[in-house]
């Protein structure tokens, strides 16, 4: 009996120690490969399974080492785009969390479901996941996954061109980061710091970004983790192009070129390479053409704004490299980009405001069939409370009929303004079709312009004059392409937009303009940010137009999130009262301003000037 227990003991001791010893040797050699797996995540994938399949049988029999197995496979799986194995093998981890009651968090298994569905772009249901595990991190003091969700949700709204509320988000990365020690950061810590400075100096916060791809780099080097090291230099480089530090950044852009030319990275390889040609193209620009013909497939599987930037590029390189058949090649193709993305977006937002339409109508519909109904019910039982009851009974019969037929008639007044919002919305889609349509027009105008470049080309002579020619239907082409849909509005907010519209009729000498912000926020809806960049534009156009003025000024002024005025003011020959609703040109703003329920006042006085005040009511 002595031996039998003595031998027990033993062989539970013995146990113990081997499923500690297998523990450690799977989250060492986990470690391993997370060093490797976003730098090569195929042939990761394919070592991580050789090393279970080898140690099979000591994994499968202590349930804390499968449970790592199973996490780590699941993200390897994730990082070779395989997301119906990581969640075949996310189901198994939280499976074996359940009927082992491991003490293992599960929001690490949440993170990699948001992110397979945020690049399956379900948006919402990827948000979800994220901000569901913030409480429990925190509660766990697990500030080091809580700052990769936070970057994780920023990148999503970064995606979807929301900067704003993505750097809020990544400035709750940093300072979840800045409780963290050093001994707990690792490979992912400098690729979302490169990450992060790269957007934070698209943000204009130029210093922080300087700041944040210096951390990026250290750690980059410390752990290298190339993608953190190719984020830090090319923000550096843009750093450095901010600040007229032209060698620097040359500098810092051919680094990161280089990370991703060695890496053969494919993503990184054709980005580096464009950053790095635009800043050479003035002074090399041989040597930015080469750079750019070397990259093999460039074009793959890119969007249409990507592609036409790349040919836009290409044309003005192999102009300025004297190669005029390849640069109208390039140039025609620039051109058939932009007008394919022109009639992409046109028709996205004119399947939308249809569909829209469609839904409305069938809702009212409805509603009329219910009100139909509701009538028939009420007479019905007018009828049989009037039979049953005599005397007071039919008093109040009488009463509830009259406020039975109050309320049908508010119903239908209420579908009367639904139907007006429907036409108001058709009609802004339609406005949006009709620039999308002069824009194509416009393109075809510059047909003269090319033209007349390729017959000087062809014949080969007076090869400056194709020069000139072609100079001149590139910027015509961005200037137009900017004033249809600007893209500094998407970026940088209303504000930076209203200000580049600005120096743009300046630089055009037709009128000398002001312009003035107070309190003004990029926080509003896009929509709306379009919607008064739209007003605004319409305003002074016709102030070029009609008023023959030499000088105008322009104001938007925000009070928190209550309301916004615009303000409008030009020296022009004015108009009398009674004209001011016909042969101006305001048809456009008081449709839009019906949409946003605002209101429109115009002061005006023959040859002493126009003033037009505007005012929108933010919380509605």
């Amino acid at each position: 009996m002595k031996y039998a227990i003595s031998f027990f003991l033993f062989w539970i001791f013995g146990t113990i120690h081997s499923q500690k010893k297998i523990d450690s040797i799977v989250k060492y050699s986990i470690k391993e490969f997370d060093s490797l797996a976003r730098i090569s995540p195929k042939k990761t994938l394919e070592d991580f399974t050789t090393f279970y399949r080898e140690n099979k049988k000591e994994i499968d029999e202590t349930p804390t080492a499968l449970e790592q197995v199973y996490y780590a496979h699941a993200k390897y799986f994730y990082y070779n785009y395989d997301y119906e194995n990581a969640k075949r093998i996310i189901k198994k981890g939280t499976q074996l969390i359940d009927d082992e009651q491991l003490d293992v968090p599960k929001f690490y298994y949440n993170n990699l479901i948001a992110g397979i569905l945020a690049n399956e772009e379900k948006i919402d249901s990827a948000a979800i996941y994220y901000t569901n595990s913030i409480e429990e991190l925190e509660e766990r003091g697990e500030y080091n996954y809580a700052a990769q969700l936070n970057y994780n949700i920023g990148s999503l709204y970064n995606e979807n061109l929301n900067l704003q509320d993505a750097m809020s988000y990544f400035d709750k990365t940093l300072k979840y980061y800045d409780t963290i020690p050093d001994s707990l950061k690792g490979p992912t810590y400098s690729f979302m710091m490169g990450s992060i400075a790269y957007y934070t100096e698209k943000a204009d916060s130029i210093e922080s970004a300087k700041k944040i791809a210096a951390e990026a780099i250290k750690y980059g080097a410390k752990f290298n983790e190339k993608n953190g090291l190719i984020f830090g230099h090319l923000t550096l480089s843009d750093y450095y192009l901010d600040n007229n530090q032209q060698d620097s950044a040359v500098y810092y852009s051919q680094k990161a070129y280089d990370l991703a030319k060695e890496n053969g990275f494919s993503d990184f390889y054709p980005n580096t390479s464009i950053h790095l040609a635009k800043i050479k193209a003035d002074n090399d620009p041989k040597y930015a053409l080469g750079i750019l013909e070397a990259v093999p497939n460039i074009d793959g599987d890119r969007s249409l704004r990507f592609l036409g930037n790349l040919d836009q590029l290409l044309a003005n390189l192999y102009a300025a490299t004297e190669n005029h058949k390849k640069a109208n090649f390039h140039l025609n193709r620039y051109m058939q980009y932009t007008d394919s993305l022109h009639k992409t977006e046109t028709n996205i937002k004119t399947a939308e405001i249809l569909e829209k339409y469609q839904t409305a109508r069938k809702e009212i519909k409805i509603a009329e069939q219910q009100v139909e109904i509701s009538q028939k019910e009420s007479q019905k039982e007018i009828l049989s409370i009037t039979a049953f009851s005599l005397g007071i009974f039919s008093i109040l019969t009488l009463l509830f009929f009259h406020q039975r037929q109050k309320t049908q008639k508010q119903q239908i007044i209420s579908l009367e303004n639904e139907k007006e919002n429907v036409a108001l919305r058709s009609l802004m889609a339609g406005e949006e079709k009709e620039r999308s349509r002069i824009a194509k027009e416009l393109h075809d105008g510059l047909g003269g312009i090319l033209a007349a470049a390729k017959m000087h080309a062809s014949k080969g002579e007076d090869l400056t004059k194709v020069e000139e020619l072609l100079d001149t239907a590139s910027k015509e082409s961005r200037r137009i392409s900017h004033n249809l849909l600007p893209e500094s509005l998407l970026i940088k907010g209303l504000d930076q937009a209203l200000r580049d519209f600005i120096v743009s009729i300046n630089e055009s000498g037709l009128i000398n303009v002001e312009y003035n912000s107070v309190e003004l926020q990029n926080n509003l809806p896009k929509s709306l940010q379009l919607s008064i960049y739209r007003i605004i534009q319409e305003l002074i156009n016709n102030i070029i137009k009609h008023a023959g003025a030499t000088e105008a000024f322009v104001q938007v002024q925000q009070q928190e999130n209550k309301k916004l005025f615009i303000t409008v003011e030009d020296n022009g020959k004015g108009f009398a009262h009674e004209e001011t609703s016909k042969g101006i040109g305001l048809e456009n703003i008081t449709s839009r301003l019906s949409l946003l329920k605002g209101t429109l006042d115009i002061d005006s006085q023959e040859k002493k000037g126009t003033s037009v005040y505007i005012a929108l009511e933010l919380n509605k």
